[in-house]
């Protein structure tokens, strides 16, 4: 179910970009607009007839604890505290690939918006790779040590983009960067695919969708960060110098995320309102 999950995430990378492409060559913005909100629109009746299981109320807590308990729990437990900090090693390696592949596609190279759908499409491609190998990968190995190991290829990827920006020119370049955005997503893909065990693990049937809820949460907020910086660091500093930045925020996640998992798996004890131990 992980893999299916994070294959259809990256399905969505691949195909709607390569999709709306094909559809500006056709129409106008307006009226992918337009289609966007019918999609959206068909996503909403998918949901509201789908039939989920039935879960164990939270019982008679007070609000403020079923609000904020799932944060309270990624405070309380050294694994969620690892999980939050890769939250910022992805946003930060996100960053560069989301709101950057436009600007270095079509403004360092002069490419077309198709070469940016290609080189998102090969992003995604990457991900989708490893998120159907890594169920058999967790068979062999402990989870955090395959998050840990996607945490710290992130900000060496990133490093080479840095250099391949900076250094590459031309064809050589484009190549260089359809190597590396591949890695990138299946990098990316280490960490968000077991992130769910890590979720269930230290959570119990009455607290689990405060806890979902809370990663949701925070690891948007860590996106609330890192989006705005690339884009304003990428239009002053430019793109080689604004991967750096980014790497160095991706080594400050990795390195909290291994002191906070440098100790063993700790049992999972939460209380059914608050979600600590």
């Amino acid at each position: 179910m992980l893999s299916l999950s994070r294959l259809a995430y990256d399905m969505e990378s691949l195909i709607s970009p390569l999709l709306a492409t094909l559809l500006l060559a056709a129409t106008s913005y307006h009226s992918l607009f337009l289609g966007t909100v019918l999609g959206f629109s068909c996503s909403a009746v998918l949901v509201s007839v789908t039939e989920f299981p039935e879960s164990m109320a939270p019982g008679n807590t007070k609000f403020f604890h079923r609000f904020t308990g799932g944060v309270q729990a990624f405070w309380a437990r050294p694994e969620l505290r690892g999980l939050k900090a890769l939250n910022l090693v992805v946003a930060a390696t996100t960053a560069m690939v989301i709101v950057n592949t436009v600007v270095l596609v079509q403004g360092g190279h002069g490419r077309s918006q198709t070469h940016s759908a290609l080189l998102l499409g090969a992003y995604g491609a990457g991900s989708m790779m490893v998120a159907l190998t890594v169920p058999g990968l967790l068979d062999r190995f402990p989870d955090r040590r395959v998050m840990l190991c996607g945490a710290g290829c992130l900000p060496l990827l990133l490093l080479a983009a840095s250099g391949t920006i900076h250094w590459g020119r031309g064809t050589s370049q484009w190549i260089a960067l359809m190597a590396t955005w591949p890695l990138i997503g299946a990098a990316i893909a280490t960490i968000l695919t077991p992130s769910s065990w890590l979720l269930r693990r230290n959570s119990t049937e009455q607290n689990r969708p405060g806890i979902f809820a809370a990663q949701i949460s925070l690891s948007h907020a860590c996106f609330l960060i890192t989006y705005p910086l690339a884009g304003a660091t990428g239009a002053v500093l430019g793109l080689a110098e604004t991967a750096l930045v980014l790497v160095t925020i991706g080594l400050l996640g990795s390195v909290l995320a291994v002191f906070s998992w440098r100790s063993g798996i700790e049992p999972c004890t939460l209380d059914a309102s608050t979600g600590i131990s």
